[in-house]
């Protein structure tokens, strides 16, 4: 997602950020890592309904630490990314799928859990029928 592949290269020669995983180079574009970081955090916090300067006092920094992230003035640590990722009560995994709404998905996939393979088979019809709704809105 966050890396372009290369493939035997000279790209070694150029100061670059890499590495070589089973002889595939993968350079790593952190401008997406950031912007992705950034938005992710930022439509989190929207879903939460809480500003950027509660969720920073409720996870142990500044005031200002959330708006600096979402500004792309700053990266959290691996601990920071960690202390985000269990305020809103996901894994990093979740963090980082491509899910609009992982909070939704995870206390969704936790109810589906009790259904019957009947229920199940009529949720997965109504979410079908929501999709090509819209596919059908894009077009």
């Amino acid at each position: 997602m966050f890396y372009k592949k290369l493939f035997k290269t000279s790209f070694r020669d150029i100061p670059i950020s890499y590495t070589e995983i089973k002889g595939e180079l993968l350079l790593y574009d952190f401008k997406n890592y950031e912007n992705f970081i950034a938005n992710r955090i930022y439509q989190l916090r929207n879903q939460k309904n809480v500003t950027a300067r509660e969720m920073s006092l409720a996870i142990g920094q500044h005031k200002g630490y959330i708006t600096q992230i979402e500004n792309r003035q700053n990266l959290p640590s691996i601990q920071g990314l960690l202390y985000i990722c269990e305020y809103f009560n996901i894994t990093p995994e979740e963090f980082f799928a491509d899910s609009t709404n992982p909070i939704k998905s995870k206390e969704i996939y936790a109810d589906l859990k009790d259904l019957s393979s009947d229920q199940l088979d009529t949720i997965l019809k109504i979410a079908k029928a929501f999709k090509a709704l819209n596919q059908n809105s894009i077009q």
